[in-house]
């Protein structure tokens, strides 16, 4: 039970903190990966646009050549 109590109170301590603080790569990760992620979606959607134009055109196409 000394333990659980010393552990207890070392984790709130300086030195949880301290570990949370210096711990903190989500954030410094948060700023790096929103880049990515805008970067991501940018190109996603190029693929995209040219992907439906080919969908609306593919089946006109289709249709001209029972036609």
């Amino acid at each position: 039970m000394d333990k659980k109590a010393q552990q207890s109170m070392n984790r709130p301590n300086n030195s949880t903190i301290e570990e949370t603080s210096q711990q903190t790569p989500p954030h410094s990760l948060l700023p790096t990966k929103q880049p990515t992620s805008n970067k991501s979606p940018i190109p996603y959607k190029k693929p995209e646009a040219p992907k439906q134009t080919p969908c609306p055109n593919k089946p006109q196409k289709m249709k001209r050549i029972p036609q």
